[in-house]
């Protein structure tokens, strides 16, 4: 959480662990599960369960991918992955915004 002008905002996009933030990058379907995570608030869904065979319990998206395919906005591929390093398609983000 950052105070700006005496306000608490917390930070939905977080950029990288070496301090960069990377705006030219393509955004990836585990980004996106990890901003919309945070946005709603999805952490009581998280109940430690591998979901995708591509995103172990070690994978930094894990607790965001479980917790957005609980609520129903988004799913992985029918061969049981979710591919969470893939770059996001725009059906990928519509799909999410219209389910999320």
């Amino acid at each position: 959480m950052v105070v700006v002008g005496g306000k608490v905002h917390e930070a939905f996009i977080k950029g990288y662990p070496n301090g960069t933030f990377g705006p030219q990058r393509n955004v990836t379907r585990g980004e996106i599960a990890a901003i919309i995570a945070r946005l709603l608030h999805l952490e009581s869904l998280v109940t430690g369960t591998q979901l995708y065979s591509d995103v172990p319990s070690s994978h930094w998206t894990f607790k965001y991918v479980e917790a957005v395919n609980k609520a129903d906005i988004m799913k992985g591929f029918p061969d049981g992955t979710f591919r969470p390093d893939q770059p996001a398609t725009r059906a990928d983000v519509a799909v999410a915004m219209l389910r999320a």
